[in-house]
């Protein structure tokens, strides 16, 4: 924001320059395409051309003045050519302007494409694709990271693996789409009933593990069971009501004594 008034202030300069300048004020016209180059990087397409015609137009309206206060020492036809030269310079300086720009413009582009690519490539790395759940190889890290929390500050870390109950009835008697929901169904619940440092993942087919930091044994038990009476009152489309949803947990306690 700062370089388009710098680069009016310079301009203005050069052209108070150009009239109080003697026989070499010619050379200060090089100045000007300098002066447009400054900010190329910085300045908008539309902002370089507005200063280019503005370095023109004013090039233009002092050449003109000299020619009419001062006609003895400022030829018509020299000043028509300086104009012409700072002209076609400041114009060639505008169209490499505005090529850059539109550079810039795909590259920005490309950038934030390739941002949500990556970002695309790292949920499938560490994610579920069924249940948007941390995977096994992410809950591996989640666990090895949250041990060496816990073995460093002495603070207990609850463990829990649960398994839905009698999911494979689930699948044979109402399909496997209907056992996909369930799945979800679960998974959802478990992350509206965590805490936000509470981790949990699918370890495999019907399995979660929970990764519980800061928490003992009976908060572990605790949560599991307000877990359980959470999914014990969801409704899945395709399961009737009078068949509970359930799971059973085990859970292990890490203190950070080399339990």
């Amino acid at each position: 924001f700062r370089s388009a008034p710098q680069m009016l202030y310079a301009m203005v300069c050069v052209a108070c320059g150009y009239a109080l300048a003697g026989p070499l004020r010619s050379a200060l016209l090089c100045l000007l395409p300098l002066i447009l180059c400054f900010g190329i990087f910085a300045l908008q397409p539309a902002a370089a051309r507005a200063l280019s015609h503005f370095g023109i137009g004013l090039m233009g309206v002092v050449m003109a003045a000299l020619v009419a206060v001062r006609p003895a020492s400022h030829d018509p036809l020299h000043e028509a050519a300086n104009w012409l030269f700072v002209a076609v310079a400041m114009f060639m300086i505008q169209v490499l302007s505005g090529r850059l720009g539109r550079m810039r413009s795909r590259l920005t582009a490309q950038k934030a494409e390739l941002s949500e690519a990556l970002e695309r490539i790292r949920l499938l790395a560490t994610r579920d694709v069924l249940t948007g759940l941390l995977n096994r190889r992410a809950a591996h890290d989640e666990l090895r990271r949250a041990v060496g929390l816990t073995e460093r500050g002495a603070r207990p870390l609850a463990v829990a693996l649960a398994d839905l109950d009698y999911f494979k009835l689930v699948n044979d008697s109402f399909g496997h789409q209907v056992g996909d929901r369930v799945l979800q169904a679960f998974a959802q619940v478990a992350e509206r009933e965590l805490r936000g440092a509470d981790r949990v993942a699918r370890w495999g087919g019907e399995e979660f593990l929970f990764v519980l930091p800061d928490t003992d044994l009976a908060q572990a038990c605790l949560c599991l069971d307000r877990l359980r009476a959470a999914f014990a009152a969801v409704q899945v489309d395709g399961v009737p009501d009078s068949h509970d949803l359930s799971f059973s947990a085990g859970v292990a306690l890490c203190t950070g004594m080399g339990d």
